[in-house]
């Protein structure tokens, strides 16, 4: 992150503006029984492990310290983030590769083979309050 402090007498503003790596990780434990799809037996499943996938994002915010005292400090301030990770993909317990796809049902769910269409989404806002201790 870059950060821009602005000091005057009463504390400080400040902005920050970065970018980063987001990555992410979903935990898979799911069982099927395709016996009745497939009018045989065997069809039987546990996939069970994670899958796997990153992107790009990036996160600005603004605030103002007021300054208490020599060591404290109270801040408000607001922060946005933009990021989202597709393509989780990986290989599970049973030794295929599935990926994390979202169906055209609106469903999402592993699929063998699968492309990693569905999104995770981590874009939002959020702001606070915050007391600041300095040790110097």
């Amino acid at each position: 992150d870059y950060y821009l402090c602005l000091p005057d007498h009463d504390g400080r503003s400040f902005f920050s503006l970065g970018g980063g790596y987001y990555a992410a990780a979903v935990n898979v434990s799911e069982s099927y029984n395709f016996d009745n799809f497939n009018q045989g037996t065997g069809y039987i499943g546990t996939p069970i492990g994670t899958l796997t996938g990153g992107g790009f994002g990036f996160e600005a915010s603004i605030g103002r310290e007021f300054a208490l005292n020599r060591h404290f400090g109270l801040e408000i301030f607001a922060r946005g983030r933009y990021a989202k990770v597709s393509g989780l993909q990986g290989v599970l317990s049973d030794g295929y590769s599935y990926g994390l796809d979202k169906f055209s049902d609106g469903t999402v769910d592993i699929n063998y083979g699968g492309s990693g269409t569905a999104t995770l989404d981590f874009t939002g806002f959020d702001a606070g309050l915050a007391l600041t201790w300095y040790s110097f």
